[in-house]
């Protein structure tokens, strides 16, 4: 059975009957099943916030049904279920402070929110804390919830999950031994609670999978799985699945496989830049045909929900995972449901740096088709011209499949975007469909996002034109359509950002303000004058929320009063006239107003009672259904100027759940402007193993294609046209944060700046600059940083002295990328440390740049670094200070920049003043 994304969301009860089900009972030793690993701080009451923190958010609504919290937990259950997960094992952290374990209160929420359905919820053991604690907390869980319906049995036992089992062993007191799981079973079982331990027994990074530890400990577990092994233990998934799956046959324990698609980081919120490859659909086929051989009757999916690392859950780029999981669960549970038609998905990187491989992978899973299917494609650039062909490849429709096209993007860089349209032919049927852009960006990567989605969902191409333009302050965009079938939603992006939703409850001539709303210590009242409330979220909170006679939450179209910012930040979209104002009133009855324009020009404004910032639309999912097949829809936003590389498209969705993405558009660039670049024509992308990213098992092909027929077999230095709207940009005057925020002038990556950091005047004499003394520093948001030195990159020093090697910028880790240096004498080094060889986590290369002139203390100097593929060149105060060539080599991974300097290797962190930083990727 294939569920395209909107049934699944609304699907009802009547679904479950589908599934197999051993009673409501709690029992699950007769059940197969796929347990999800569920992390309760990610709850789908405040799914519409996460718009401001990731790229690639959910689509789950979340109505106000006056039980937002009871409902929406209800609703993620139906879906989880329907997409073949059967149980979720909630995360709850060890307090450190030794209070109720973080999050435990959920339990029963989520308890009742699967009451009449096959689903279980548990516990999952995070951060151990002590055995004394986990003893306690156990017991008040389980004797208030054990015995729900819905909580896991075993055999009668308490089904519980621990993460945190052994790994830590000889990490004390911070990693559990043997004898204290024995101990805490004992423990309870006195206490009348007896126990059924599912454990984790992942190696740490680099190490093997440790039998001879699972042998001394047989009495403290009885079940067995690796949680995030396949991306971090030394053998392949394939290896230790069978190494564990033979173990438990011969020890009388249930061994339990794992799913696992790969991982995220968390880039866009500035911390947790770690990856892990998804090579397209790779990681999660081969751990789903590693499960399916060894018969495993359960599984772990890893995980439905954790939007910073592995989520599985349906999010807007990635929708096809979801879809994923539902056929492989139903084959690992032997209920297998193939579609009538093909079912075909597609799997690619949003981005990729220009000259690098795009790799375009479909996946088709079994249908009841019995001619083979042929899969084709074609590329399209920014103008709409084909420019690459996907040749034919023939796969079976009934069984599960894969197939790749390795393009090189060198030869296409001319477009910043490329256009996938794939086709799918079987007998008596032929059907294409373009999905998301793949955009060619430099000098860095920020969205990390394998797009991941079903052709079967993705609306056949229609008459669809999306115009963008700009007017004294306000943006106006416009979509005309002839859909084949009703349009429930149109939500505009700005920069793969949401920035507006086409609402149907908007007046005539209003103007939207899509902000944020933070900062607010004490109770405010928020009303609008020439405009009024469209819609209102807060995290942790329902409309109307009221609290011992304090209102916490409410709103409507006149008035907005909070208690406080304590549960996170407020989504608003306000809509009225071009002279619209925004008044807080605080509770001694002060008022202040707020100007829209200042707001979404500043991008932040703020004053002792609330923050306001302009940021990416975070109320869509309540806005009412558009209802429409045909039109024309216009919007106007304030909104801040547009710069030359701003991207526009828009994602439509139907009321069936089919899904539409637009062509990009650059409407404010006079041309495509296109100059010849020396970039890097290489295999290495986000997806290929480096350091301590990838895959710790070494030297296994990263393609299904041979090697032979790959575009490169080594990096090439190549000169080739690039589009200049590839370019990324970012500028920091450093002029004064806003609420402990430096903004970006020219792009979205704010800083984190804390206000001692700050001096009167600047390189200029005028406003602020930072200033260093040796003893502190702030990191830069995780990734924002030139791959390779490439494009240019200048700023400001004022050095307080020489006479010892000072570091101004210091980048850690394997990331490809500059550090900069103040020699004894104040020449400036330049400093790029990268892998030469990928499969080589700890031989890092400096490729060193020395200038010959020494900065002067007390006086200003520009500093310049430009770099290409060729060369790396240095200016001082506008001068030629040095060049050499560069290696021709990248790594992508982590590697966090600290500004203001690390003490390494005989450097201490920078002496001095600092100012008006600008990176730009050309």
């Amino acid at each position: 059975m294939s569920l395209n994304l909107k049934q699944s969301l609304a699907i009802g009860t009547v679904a479950f009957s589908l599934l197999p089900c051993s009673g409501f009972a709690g029992e699950t030793a007769g059940r197969s099943m796929v347990w999800a690993h569920n992390t309760p701080w990610f709850r789908p009451e405040d799914y519409p916030l996460y718009t401001q923190g990731f790229y690639n958010f959910p689509l789950q609504p979340a109505p106000e049904t006056g039980h937002k919290m009871e409902d929406s937990l209800a609703e993620e259950v139906k879906i989880a279920l329907n997409h073949g997960v059967d149980g979720f094992f909630l995360d709850f952290g060890g307090d450190p402070g030794k209070g109720p374990a973080h999050w435990s209160h959920l339990l029963p929420f989520y308890l009742k929110a699967a009451e009449g359905m096959p689903f279980q919820v548990g516990i999952c053991m995070d951060t151990k804390i002590s055995k004394d604690y986990w003893v306690r907390e156990l017991k008040r869980l389980l004797k208030a919830n054990g015995d729900h319906p819905n909580y896991p049995r075993y055999n009668g036992k308490y089904v519980v999950c621990a993460y945190q089992f052994l790994q830590w062993e000889n990490q004390q007191p911070g990693g559990w031994t043997i004898e204290e799981w024995k101990q805490l079973r004992a423990e309870l079982k006195e206490a009348g609670i007896e126990l059924y331990i599912v454990a984790n027994a992942a190696p740490l990074p680099n190490e093997k999978l440790d039998l001879d530890r699972l042998t001394r400990a047989l009495d403290a577990y009885d079940c067995v799985f690796l949680f995030d092994a396949p991306g971090h233990a030394d053998e392949t998934p394939e290896v230790n699945n069978e190494k564990l799956a033979d173990f438990c046959r011969k020890n009388g324990k249930r061994f339990m496989a794992c799913l696992h698609p790969g991982y995220y980081g968390a880039w866009l919120w500035g911390f947790n830049d770690f990856y892990n490859p998804f090579r397209g659909f790779d990681m999660f086929y081969r751990m789903f045909a590693s499960a399916r051989k060894h018969k495993a009757h359960w599984t772990h999916l890893t995980t439905w929900n954790d939007l910073v690392e592995t989520a599985v859950l349906p999010r807007v780029f990635t929708f096809g995972l979801a879809h994923t999981l539902t056929s492989y669960s139903s084959y690992l549970k032997n209920s297998p449901q193939p579609s009538e038609t093909p079912d075909v998905l597609a799997a690619y990187l949003r981005e990729l740096l220009p000259g690098e491989v795009l790799r375009l992978e479909l996946h088709s899973l079994p249908s009841q088709v019995k001619s083979p299917l042929t899969l084709s494609g074609k590329l399209y650039d920014l103008s709409g011209k084909a420019v690459w062909t996907l040749p034919p490849r023939s796969v079976s429709a009934d069984q599960f499949a894969r197939a790749e096209w390795v393009v090189p993007t060198a030869e296409l860089a001319a477009s910043p975007v490329l256009i996938p349209e794939f086709t799918v032919t079987a007998k008596d049927y032929s059907r294409t469909v373009r999905t998301p852009a793949v955009y060619l960006v430099t000098p860095w990567l920020q969205n990390a996002v394998t797009v991941n989605v079903p052709l079967a969902q993705m609306l056949e191409d229609f008459p669809n034109t999306l115009a963008v333009g700009w007017n004294q302050g306000i943006l106006e965009a416009s979509v005309d359509f002839d859909a084949p079938e009703e349009i429930r939603s149109i939500l505009l992006f700005r920069n793969d950002r949401p920035i507006a939703t086409f609402s149907p409850e908007l007046k005539d001539g209003e103007i939207q303000l899509v902000s944020a709303l933070s900062d607010v210590p004490r109770a405010i009242t928020v009303t609008v004058e020439n405009g009024r409330i469209l819609r209102a979220v807060k995290k942790g909170q329902q409309n109307n929320s009221v609290w011992q006679n304090e209102v916490l939450f409410r709103w409507t179209p006149d008035k907005l009063e909070t208690a406080n910012a304590n549960f996170g930040p407020h989504g608003v979209t306000f809509a009225g006239s071009e002279d619209m104002k925004i008044i807080v009133t605080n509770a001694k009855g002060e008022k202040s107003e707020f100007s829209p324009v200042e707001i979404a020009n500043r991008r932040r404004v703020s004053n002792a009672d609330a923050l306001f910032a302009a940021e990416p639309e975070m109320t869509w999912l309540l806005d009412s259904p558009l209802a429409a097949k045909k039109g024309k829809k216009t919007i106007r936003l304030f909104a801040q100027p547009p710069r030359e590389t701003d991207n526009f498209f828009v994602r439509i969705e139907t009321a069936s759940g089919k899904v539409h993405f637009s062509a990009p558009i650059y409407p404010f660039a006079k041309e495509n402007r296109i100059e010849p670049r020396k970039i890097l024509g290489t295999l290495n992308t986000l997806e290929s193993t480096s350091g301590g990213s990838g895959y710790a098992f070494r030297n296994e092909p990263e393609f299904l294609t041979p090697a032979p027929k790959l575009p490169y077999r080594k990096n090439l230095l190549l000169t080739r046209p690039v589009s200049a709207l590839s370019v990324r940009s970012g500028i920091w005057h450093f002029d004064g944060a806003v609420n402990g925020m430096e903004t970006d002038r020219y792009g979205d990556r704010d800083l984190a700046i804390t206000p001692e950091f700050y001096v009167d005047g600047g390189f200029d004499g005028k406003g602020k600059a930072l200033s260093f003394n040796g003893e502190r520093s702030f990191l830069f948001p995780a990734r924002i940083w030139p791959l390779s030195g490439f494009g240019t990159m200048s700023f400001y020093l004022k050095p307080e002295k020489n006479g010892v090697k000072q570091s101004v910028i210091f980048k850690d880790g394997w990331y490809d990328g500059l550090s900069v240096n103040l020699l004894e004498d104040g020449r400036v080094e330049i400093l790029r440390t990268y892998l030469p060889d990928l499969t080589e986590q700890n031989r890092l290369t400096f490729q060193r740049l020395t200038g010959k002139t020494g900065l002067k203390p007390g006086e200003w100097a520009k500093i310049e670094i430009k770099g290409d593929a060729e060369k790396l060149s240095l200016y001082v105060n506008g001068k030629l200070d040095g060049t050499i060539r560069q290696g021709v080599f990248r790594s992508h991974g982590n590697g966090r920049v600290s500004i203001g300097g690390r003490e390494h290797l005989g450097y201490i962190p920078y002496r001095g003043l600092f100012d008006e930083l600008v990176i730009r990727g050309w």
